[in-house]
């Protein structure tokens, strides 16, 4: 039945509330012990302060009605905070969540705020739909006041790092006595992405097994049916399977017809069926097998596209045993309450663990009559370190194994029982190695930020088996229990040497791009971060190693997760982020191409192309003042400078407790570099610095700078300047039309004193010193207008499927995909040229017209794809609220920085002229 009105009654759902009946402890309901005992654990934690909380129960055990009895125990903090808001994305879920609430507290006005409904501002409690709240600019969320709420609720917390439910969460975030809860069965999302963007502690949470042990779930049993469908082929997308390279795989009628005959031997007797399909196309390909051999009347199927109404029907008769089986795909794992059904057929296979517990507990509600759930496996072939997820892979067993009718719990006690017996057993080295690693990654868990390494959380019995996993996905095991030196480098499997900056701890590598770190409380499985927005980015098609890919992914991360909140207010107070610099220096990104013995990375330029490409996605103008820091001085002082030199200024540079810059423009001298008119005079030990420079990047904040002056008519020499020299001096900082934040000012140096010992290079070697760089400056700058491009992308993706126009998302005109693929088309060959040129420069073979064609050609590109992104966005893509015009400002002075484009055409037409006359 469709919902028609605001608000739910206990009795009847189209009765308007009457007066509040006073809260009487007979409205509470008898809860199970572990519901009160997680109500009490959230209360205890609210007593120290903590204001975000989590909890993990799993599939079955009444979450809501948790929630539903733990907002009347939440104290409100001022008379006036007396509210509760609950955020559900699915109507059955808000539905759900609103007559839990009213069966639970009949005295409390309980409202709907989905669509056309809107909730009464006189309602106690609110369940919204985050659709409806956390579109771009929703006027719903606006009329809001946070100061009245004391609760928000968050069902299938997972989905909270989704930007719809941090634009919740951000308004919010304005009462600082609020209480954020959040549930689910999956702590942990399918892309990878951290929640820590929305709670701080988990302050409860209950495994699936110890619920089964203690009578609250019902028993599995498990079937493996092994197919003839090879997934070899089949990509990855979001920490799963590409989904339409999967249904290609799997959708056959040879594995469908395997499918219905599986359920026929194997749940002959069972009544209530679920089967988890891959797309549209594949659902009702299955449903078409099983209703030839069941009879159409006894199979449905439930899509997104199923109206409401027939949804309903169809479970209804699954639930009355009318209907034997139901497929379904993508709508069924989350709040779907069936209690009946006895038997989930897998027919979808997965690499994720959230999605396959989901699928797995739909099965596991207790109901009258109800012995067991059986759930049938497909197993297919799949050639490589990361196989799907099966049965077998959350008791600590290989993947591979096939399991012939086994109880869950009983092979997960025999599981126990051999870890119990396994100390007595004589260890290996790589399993006294493991349990070094055990009792050591704890404290490191402990001070580190648990959502960058998003923690799964099987049963803690099963533990103990999980290096024996580790060996089977990986032959052999790479184990450190010590930092690797140098001469261990080539025993990390992937190659990546920056892990060991990261983590003194022994990470354990299953795969070229997944390491596993356990401990006696949880397993770690930090695998590659996933990006807010459209990925655009093939690690094949770029050309891009394993490292590099894990790199740009761990910079992606960390820009999305530091920077990205904060640029419209840099850009809009124009206001340089200071603190960003230590967080830099903490990641190793100042000093990427410096050797580690000064404390950096010791990688190429490629490597500082990706990172400059990352921070400009999150931030232009903060990606420009770290370019210029890492590249412009960092990098000339490491390439040029003395022993000394790197000793006395490179710790503080790396480590971002310093700021640097390079001054060479002047206010007579941009193009023309030669004729540059500060002059450096020697007066015994020192040299005595009288001018200007201009335009100069991060000039206001800058602690070291490289100078480039002139000792006689002719020659240039490059000198270290530290801030405080005597007779150095900056101008108040310019106004630019972009890249705000990023300072840039004059420099004025009267009677400068800097000492001999300061010369980078040689004297009247300058020139030398700053070409080489120039070509170097160029190529990692191009990073930035491949960023900005990506933003720009992410920008108009988004808001080209939220924008609906003649009742369809304007994605969907022609003309609207027409420039999304210009744009994607330009960012991809700008990235093609840039990496290429990257990659050559790593080699040793550093071309200055390829230097420059790269940056002349991604920077003409970034603008016109800004140019697109506003166009996409149409009149709010001119107002300011929006980033498409702070993108565009930015990407204007990749033009005319690091020298203009006709300067690089110019470059490239001599070189041209020159290779020809040769």
């Amino acid at each position: 039945m469709a919902l028609t009105l605001r608000t739910i009654s206990a009795r009847s759902r189209t009765i308007a509330p009457g007066p509040r009946r006073p809260w009487h402890p007979r409205h509470v309901h008898t809860l199970r012990p572990y519901q009160n005992e997680c109500i009490e654990h959230t209360l205890a934690a609210l007593r120290r302060n903590v204001r975000r909380q989590a909890v993990s129960l799993p599939v079955g055990s009444g979450k809501t009605v948790v929630f539903a009895n733990l907002l009347q125990r939440v104290p409100a903090p001022t008379p006036e905070m007396r509210k509760t808001l609950v955020l559900a994305h699915r109507t059955e879920l808000i539905t759900q969540a609103a007559r839990q609430i009213q069966r639970a507290a009949p005295h409390l006005h309980v409202a709907i705020d989905q669509g056309r409904l809107r909730a009464s501002p006189a309602a106690d409690v609110v369940v919204a739909s985050v659709a409806t709240l956390g579109r771009l600019h929703s006027p719903r969320l606006q009329a809001y006041d946070p100061w009245r709420f004391k609760c928000l609720v968050i069902d299938e917390a997972h989905h909270a790092a989704a930007p719809a439910y941090q634009r919740i969460l951000d308004h919010f975030a304005q009462n600082p006595e609020l209480l954020t809860w959040g549930c689910s069965a999956t702590l942990q999302r399918h892309d990878g992405i951290g929640l820590h963007c929305a709670f701080d502690e988990i302050v409860y949470r209950r495994g699936f097994v110890q619920m089964i042990q203690d009578g609250w779930l019902c028993r599995l049993r498990a079937v493996s049916v092994r197919t003839g469908a090879s997934l070899a082929r089949v990509g990855q997308r979001l920490g799963d399977f590409a989904a339409d390279q999967l249904a290609r795989a799997v959708n056959s009628p040879a594995r469908n017809a395997l499918v219905a005959q599986a359920h026929a031997k194997l749940a002959g007797e069972r009544r209530c069926t679920l089967v988890f399909a891959v797309d549209v196309a594949h659902a009702r390909a299955l449903e078409h097998v099983f209703a030839q051999k069941l009879g159409g009347a006894l199979v449905g199927c439930v899509l997104g596209e199923t109206p409401a109404a027939e949804r309903a029907r169809v479970l209804e008769a699954l639930a009355d045993g009318s209907m034997r089986v139901v497929v379904s795909c993508g709508v069924l794992t989350e709040g779907t309450d069936i209690p009946a059904v006895d038997c989930v057929l897998l027919a979808r296979p997965t690499r994720s663990a959230v999605l396959f517990q989901q699928m797995v507990g739909r099965g596991m509600r207790r109901a009258p009559g109800k012995q067991d759930c059986l759930v049938v496996d497909f197993v297919d072939a799949l050639d490589g370190p990361l196989p799907q997820v099966t049965v077998p892979t959350l008791l600590g067993l290989d993947p591979r194994v096939l399991l012939h009718d086994t109880d869950v719990l009983d092979r997960a006690a025999l599981l126990r029982q051999a870890a119990q017996q396994a100390p007595k057993q004589p260890m290996s080295r790589d399993d006294a190695l493991a349990l070094l690693a055990i009792r050591r990654l704890h404290e490191f868990a402990c001070q580190q930020d648990a959502a960058d390494h998003q923690a799964s959380d099987p049963d803690p019995d099963l533990i103990s088996s999980v290096h024996v996993r580790a060996r089977e996905h990986l032959d052999p095991l790479r184990l450190f229990a010590h930092p690797p030196g140098p001469s261990d480098i080539e025993d990390v499997s992937s190659g990546s040497r920056h892990v060991r900056r990261l983590s003194p701890l022994a990470w354990v590598c299953v795969s070229p791009e997944r390491y596993l770190l356990s401990t006696r409380e949880a397993v770690y499985f930090p695998r590659r971060a996933q990006t807010a927005g459209l990925s655009t980015y093939n690690a094949s098609v770029a050309g891009l190693t394993a490292e590099q890919t894990e790199f740009r992914s761990a910079v992606s991360a960390f820009a999305q997760r530091e920077l990205a909140p904060r640029a419209a207010q840099i850009d809009r107070e124009n206001a340089f982020p200071t603190d960003m610099w230590q967080k830099f220096g903490s990641m190793g990104l100042l000093g990427i191409t410096v050797p580690s013995q000064y404390g950096g990375l010791e990688q190429g330029y490629l490597m500082h192309t990706l990172a400059m490409e990352e921070i400009s996605r999150a931030s232009g103008s903060v990606a420009l003042s770290y370019g210029a820091h890492s590249n412009l001085c960092v990098n000339q002082i490491n390439r040029h400078g003395t022993e000394e030199q790197k000793l006395k200024y490179l710790p503080a540079l790396l480590s971002g407790e310093h700021v640097g810059a390079l001054a060479m423009s002047e206010p007579g001298a941009g193009s023309d570099v030669v004729s540059m008119r500060l002059r450096a005079e020697r007066h015994g030990d020192t040299y005595v610095l009288n001018g200007n420079k201009m335009w100069i990047t991060n000039g206001p904040d800058a602690d070291t700078l490289v100078v480039y002056a002139k000792t006689d008519e002719k020659r240039i020499t490059a000198f270290i300047v530290e801030r405080g020299f005597k007779g150095f001096s900056t101008h108040q900082k310019l106004d630019k039309l972009g890249m705000r934040g990023s300072n840039t000012c004059e420099l004025v140096f009267e009677d400068c004193q800097v000492p001999a010992e300061n010369i980078l290079g040689a004297e009247g070697k300058g020139v030398y010193v700053l070409m080489s760089g120039l070509d170097l400056e160029r190529l990692v700058l191009s990073g930035g207008p491949l960023g900005l491009m990506q933003a720009a992308l992410d920008t108009a993706a988004e808001y080209t499927h939220q924008r609906h126009q003649f009742g369809v998302p304007i994605a969907s005109f022609e003309l609207m995909q027409g420039k999304l693929a210009d744009m994607y088309t330009k960012l991809n060959a700008s990235r093609a040229y840039v990496y290429a040129v990257a990659r050559a420069c790593d080699e040793g073979d550093i071309s200055p017209k390829d230097c420059a064609g790269a940056i002349l050609y991604s920077a003409e590109r970034a603008t016109e794809v800004a140019l697109d992104a506003i166009q996409c966005l149409g009149g709010n893509g001119y107002i300011n609220d929006y980033p498409t015009g702070r993108i565009l400002r930015d990407a204007k002075l990749y033009e005319i920085g690091a020298g203009t484009s006709e300067i690089r055409r110019m470059l490239i037409g001599r070189e041209l002229n020159k290779q020809y006359l040769n």
